[in-house]
């Protein structure tokens, strides 16, 4: 018998909702220019 289980990689949002993203998207924007 095979037993299915979910896995996420964060289970708290509140990790995800605490992300300063006005710091964050200036370094993400610049990388993705140099994988472009």
């Amino acid at each position: 018998m095979m037993i299915s289980t979910e896995i996420s990689a964060s289970p708290d949002s509140a990790q995800w909702q605490s992300i300063d993203w006005k710091s964050v998207e200036p370094p993400v924007l610049k990388l993705q220019m140099r994988i472009a």
